[in-house]
């Protein structure tokens, strides 16, 4: 993900209803890394970084997409052990006792 890239995307496919081949790329990436180990890691800070370096306003609709698909995804992860599990995608996302309430501990960590 390069800003620069970014920025082309936007003037390019700025009618586009999802996004022009950067977001379509980002998408796949993402749906590779539920099924494949370090691969949403790879994607997630290079992204993050593009999107906070575009101005307010311009791409506002394929930024929310990315940042909701970036929240509900689900990492792969080897399970190896009893240490090692996956929580559930979105787990504590909307909690009415507030980051780390009771409800979301118990989603989590079931």
């Amino acid at each position: 993900c390069d800003p620069v890239l970014r920025a082309a995307e936007l003037r390019l496919f700025a009618g586009a209803d999802g996004g022009g081949p950067l977001t379509s790329s980002v998408r796949e990436l993402l749906t590779l890394g539920e099924a494949a180990t370090s691969v949403s890691r790879s994607v997630t800070v290079p992204l993050l970084a593009t999107l906070m370096a575009e101005p307010p306003g311009s791409g506002a609709k394929t930024a929310a997409e990315l940042m909701t698909a970036l929240l509900l995804h689900s990492e792969y992860t080897i399970k190896d052990g009893a240490l090692s599990h996956s929580t559930v995608p979105g787990a504590g996302a909307i909690d009415v006792d507030g980051p780390g309430g009771q409800a979301a501990l118990d989603t989590a960590c079931p």
